[in-house]
């Protein structure tokens, strides 16, 4: 049989759905002349189409190698070395088809994923130009560009490729999910939601949106369902990678920090190069007290991807608890260079620098925490904000809470400033809180939650510091608190009057901000020990089930189901406070409370605390009764606690 014959027959075996047969033909032929081009060709689709893609690939390669001239081989070279995972490949072979051909705009746009694929999303970017020069209406061109973008961090414009490839595709569910990620680029978490919710409605299973769409909830904080979706899209791939990474912001959010590392980890076994991923860890290595490894953690992410605002700012904050303060700044100043509006630097910069003192410069900066992802307390006002640039004599000036409730209670003390300058003040503080601030400065109107019908300016309560030019020095004395009389009668003839009486705190709320300011109650053994100490728990909530497991001898009172219950707080805590003889607490608001109380107060801190406690110093300028001991060096409690029995042993000789 004839070469030409053996080509033909093999040929038409393919055309008729017979790869197995035209392997057989083009292996004769192939025998007759090894170095053909069209017999090469042949066989590699036939090997291709009978399922043996590495020997097609192999064949395909010897056929270029015999005539690289022909478009068709090159276009077939790329796409069995795309079956094979050879994207490098793949992507040299769609160029050579463009060298060869006139320009194809489905071409460009294969060039364009597969440099997408290979992270090289700037080149990607100009391939799908081309197409979208020769085929305007190119949706798979349009959201690829949309994922270049992406990848680039511009976000709006890759917003309009998904918006047109929309109007052209109402249903494409690429579009829908590539929209979704855009959203969330431009923290426009509502409506991510939404059009994630309008994928899954064409593609219900659909692990990448499930994904996105856990996305979405973290960002409007509801951790729980961004978990829940996270299962879901795990559920269909278990080695969905931002899956993973997902589900650990949620479990982080959540408190379940141990959790949240182990499916950072998970994330990063099925993609070392998640950078998210890297980044994002160190926030339960923080909670875990492993500073060491949280740095280390943010310098993988920059290892593996370009220097990026969130990375240098995670950084920053791995670099503050190991108390380089130095580094640290200068890692805010690194992320504030790439993007000078990041409202996460300047409030982390502004924090370092207010914990060395300097008031001047970080309180402008601390301002941007009011354009934080998940502001607390933010209020909006048609009436002017107040930073202290007018007179307000004659005024009504509105002052609503914000942050913790540790917060109002440290805040509201520059409160009574604004009746001095003949403002008719108004504070707002949460609803938990009034019935505390009913004995506060009767010049000044407080509220709960609800807005005045009236007033003329606003300020939010933490600016009052940067209206009223407040420095270290000039902190005033805390606006007076006092416990309700009859309520403290109560609690003294509980509490009896035999023993040295501590009231103690270990923990802050899982969920919110902690960050290693709590710790074991367990820490507090010596001190129980010592000889006429009862320790009395003030602790509600988090923690309390620690009492359950306490070191064998070690003994802590509670006070009953009725302690504090109700809707408002700290009632029954400070009519305690005031039975006590001292408080022992971390950084908590019971620290905030006791110290506005005026009550002998020891907060253990750690190594590097909130700026509001500063550095290198045992007193307060915020709470002269309070008395302040610091871990030696990062995670170190027991030290820490060693210096606190010491000197409770010093107190109890005198």
């Amino acid at each position: 049989m004839t070469l030409q014959l053996l080509c033909n027959q093999a040929a038409a075996a393919l055309q008729r759905g017979a790869p197995a047969e035209a392997e057989r033909l083009a292996e004769q032929a192939l025998a007759l002349a090894p170095r053909e081009f069209a017999v090469l060709h042949l066989l590699a689709l036939a090997r291709f189409q009978n399922g043996k893609p590495g020997p097609a690939l192999e064949a395909m390669k010897q056929a270029v190698r015999a005539n690289g001239t022909v478009a068709a081989a090159w276009n077939n070279l790329a796409h069995m070395s795309l079956a094979a995972g050879a994207r490098a490949e793949a992507l040299a072979a769609f160029e050579r088809v463009q060298a060869l051909s006139p320009p194809q705009a489905e071409i460009f746009c294969n060039c364009g994923n597969l440099l997408v694929e290979l992270d090289r999303p700037q080149e990607a970017l100009a391939r799908y130009d081309r197409a979208l020069a020769l085929k305007p209406g190119l949706v798979q061109a349009l959201v690829g560009r949309a994922h270049a973008r992406q990848m680039l961090g511009r976000f709006a414009d890759a917003l309009l490729d998904c918006e047109q490839a929309l109007r052209l595709t109402p249903a494409n569910p690429a579009a829908l999910n590539n929209k979704v990620v855009c959203l969330l680029g431009l923290g426009r978490f509502a409506e991510a939601l939404a059009t994630a919710d309008q994928a899954l409605a064409v593609r219900p299973n659909a692990a990448n949106t499930l994904s996105n769409r856990a996305g979405a909830l973290l960002g409007l904080k509801r951790d729980e369902e961004a978990l829940a979706a996270c299962e879901r899209a795990l559920a269909l791939e278990p080695r969905h990678a931002q899956a993973l990474c997902n589900k650990g912001a949620a479990l982080s959010g959540l408190g379940r920090q141990a959790e949240a590392l182990a499916a950072y980890d998970a994330a990063l076994a099925v993609d070392p190069r998640l950078s998210e991923a890297w980044v994002n860890r160190a926030a339960p290595l923080r909670h875990l007290e492993r500073h060491d490894e949280a740095l280390a953690s943010t310098g993988r992410a920059m290892a593996v991807a370009a220097p990026r605002a969130d990375m240098l700012r995670a950084r920053g904050i791995a670099l503050a608890d190991l108390g380089r303060a130095g580094e640290a700044l200068e890692s805010f100043d690194r992320a504030l260079a790439l993007d000078p509006q990041d409202a996460e630097a300047m409030f982390n910069k502004a924090q370092m620098l207010m914990q060395a003192g300097d008031f001047a410069q970080g309180l402008p900066l601390y301002e941007a925490r009011k354009r934080l992802p998940s502001p607390v307390g933010a209020w909006a006002f048609p009436q002017p904000l107040w930073l202290g640039g007018e007179d307000i004599a004659g005024k009504t000036l509105f002052v609503h809470w914000e942050q913790g409730l540790g917060d109002v209670l440290m805040f509201s003390r520059f409160v009574p400033a604004l009746a001095d300058r003949g403002a008719r003040a108004i504070l707002s503080v949460p609803e938990r809180l009034t019935a505390l601030f009913a004995g506060f400065d009767p010049r000044i109107a407080v509220v709960g939650d609800a807005a005045p019908e009236a007033f003329d300016l606003h300020v939010p309560l933490a600016s009052l510091m940067l209206a009223l030019k407040a420095t270290p020095e000039t902190i005033p004395a805390p606006a007076p608190l006092t416990p309700d009389a009859e309520r403290l009668a109560r609690w003294r003839e509980r509490l009896g009057g035999e023993g040295f009486k501590i009231g103690i705190a270990w923990q802050g709320a899982k969920v919110s901000n902690d960050a290693g300011r709590s710790f074991p109650v367990a820490l507090f053994r010596d001190i129980a020990a010592l000889e006429g100490v009862r320790l009395i728990s003030l602790q509600k909530n988090d923690g309390t089930e620690q009492l359950s497991s306490l070191p064998s001898g070690m003994a802590v009172e509670t006070l009953g189901e009725d302690f504090d219950q109700g809707a408002q707080a700290f009632l029954d805590t400070a009519a305690v406070m005031a039975a006590c003889d001292l408080i022992i607490t971390s950084d908590t608001s019971i620290a905030h409370l006791a110290g506005t109380l005026g009550r002998p107060v020891w907060v253990v801190l750690k190594h590097s605390p909130e700026w509001r406690w500063f550095l290198g110093r045992d007193d307060s300028p915020w709470y002269p009764s309070a008395r302040l001991f610091r871990q030696p060096a990062p995670a170190d409690w027991t030290g820490a606690f060693a210096a606190v029995t010491e000197s409770l042993r010093q107190l109890r000789r005198l």
